[in-house]
């Protein structure tokens, strides 16, 4: 019944809202395992019931073609994963009703600056990838590739700066556990 609830509560949240692709990607994608967790569920509780005859009447009645729903695609899910990462506007309506603290807070705030940051570097990286694609630079790894760029008047310097500031918060908020020696013998 729960899956059920969350199905219907998605469909009434895209009837209600503007209709864009993004929003359609997410309903579809939570629709989608909504039904196969529903379906998921009646199967074992026909797999369950005690009475075998009964229990096979009933799964021909209900699943006369078998159990056709099947989870949402890896496809729909990266589409989805993509959606949410990188269209700012679909993610501020999925969340308009969570407190991002500001930037300069550890946690959450931090986390939503460097995604900004690295949302805004994309074009950037992928201009520095089709430029390696197309031979105008050779392959190197990430710091080296982007000054390579501005050397061959791939990005300009501006570009560069900021591929830099997202990287550094990228690193500042995966770097969880960094501890010089001295702070990490006194913790133990």
């Amino acid at each position: 019944m729960a899956w059920l609830y969350l199905a219907s509560a998605t469909l009434k949240r895209y009837h209600d809202e503007p209709k864009t692709r993004s929003n359609f990607a997410l309903t579809r994608w939570a629709t989608e395992l909504a039904l196969y967790r529903m379906q998921e569920a009646l199967v074992g509780v026909l797999d369950n019931l005690p009475v075998r005859p009964v229990a096979t009447l009933l799964r021909w009645t209900i699943f006369p073609l078998g159990a056709r729903f099947r989870p949402p695609s890896d496809r729909l899910g990266g589409e989805v994963a993509r959606d949410i990462l990188e269209d700012r506007e679909a993610r501020r309506t999925l969340t308009a009703d969570v407190f991002v603290p500001p930037a300069d807070e550890p946690g959450l705030g931090a986390l939503e600056a460097a995604l900004d940051k690295a949302v805004r570097a994309l074009p950037i990286e992928t201009k520095l990838r089709d430029a390696v694609r197309a031979g105008r630079l050779d392959r190197a790894p990430g710091y080296m590739l982007d000054e390579l760029g501005v050397e061959a008047g791939v990005i300009s310097g501006e570009e560069y700066d900021l591929l830099n500031e997202a990287r550094d918060a990228r690193d500042e908020v995966i770097a969880v556990d960094a501890f010089d020696a001295a702070r990490y013998k006194t913790l133990h």
